[in-house]
């Protein structure tokens, strides 16, 4: 059911050359379950003549999960799958956002795609210096996660315009009357060129004329820096 040094491995980043993956966090990369094999025959040897509902996670060489479980002493397998809403066992219509939620559920309630319920895993007992090392690779991790979603921030369209430079465009389409309100409540410039007539409703412009002047105005700012068009996705 994997070891302590196949959870550490992952941990540090060395799951099959895998970089930064959202679905996991902590819980996953410091339990037993989640092991750092891609093969499905090993994970096979790991598992046969196991209790019903013993179970390792894996990753896939395509980069999904798969969980190799035991049911009446045979290997079983079930194949994850991604989405905007998360992760999912497949052919599940519930996702959740890590990996971690999802096997506490296929512990707690039995899905439908499997015909037993998960066994709850034992935590992983580490050795202080484990531990450490852990805690330095994770803080590496979020580092370089806060420093890629800073530096796709900067490359949003809009993301040259700040909540000032709105409300001066505001101004500048002369309904001033409304800068308050964009300024209250923090308006920059990538949060404009996504506003719908709804948002502009609850930003207090009530008047028809005054939206329309605006998603007009976002229309021709989303075609010249290549957001999304105004009004709706």
């Amino acid at each position: 059911r994997g070891c302590e040094s196949e959870a550490f491995a992952v941990m540090a980043g060395m799951f099959g050359g895998m970089q930064i993956d959202p679905v996991l966090d902590e819980r996953a990369t410091l339990s037993k379950w989640l092991v750092a094999i891609n093969n499905p025959d090993e994970a096979v040897r790991q598992i046969q003549g196991q209790p019903s509902g013993t179970f390792i996670c894996f990753r896939m060489p395509d980069g999904n999960y798969s969980i190799c479980y035991s049911f009446e002493a045979r290997p079983q397998f079930v194949r994850l799958v991604r989405s905007e809403a998360g992760i999912a066992v497949m052919g599940s219509m519930m996702a959740f956002p890590k990996l971690a939620d999802l096997i506490a559920s296929l512990c707690t309630n039995q899905d439908p795609n499997l015909p037993c319920k998960l066994l709850p895993p034992t935590p992983v007992k580490l050795t202080k210096e484990q531990e450490k090392e852990m805690k330095k690779q994770q803080k590496e991790m979020e580092k370089k996660q806060k420093s890629a979603d800073k530096d796709k921030k900067k490359t949003a369209p809009g993301s040259q315009w700040g909540v000032s430079d709105v409300v001066q465009w505001i101004e500048a389409i002369d309904l001033k009357d409304y800068c308050g309100a964009f300024k209250k409540n923090k308006v920059d410039g990538v949060t404009l060129l996504k506003l719908s007539e709804e948002d502009l409703k609850d930003l207090g412009v009530g008047v028809l004329a005054h939206r329309k002047k605006i998603l007009e105005g976002i229309l021709v700012l989303n075609q010249r820096l290549g957001g999304p068009q105004a009004g709706g996705p």
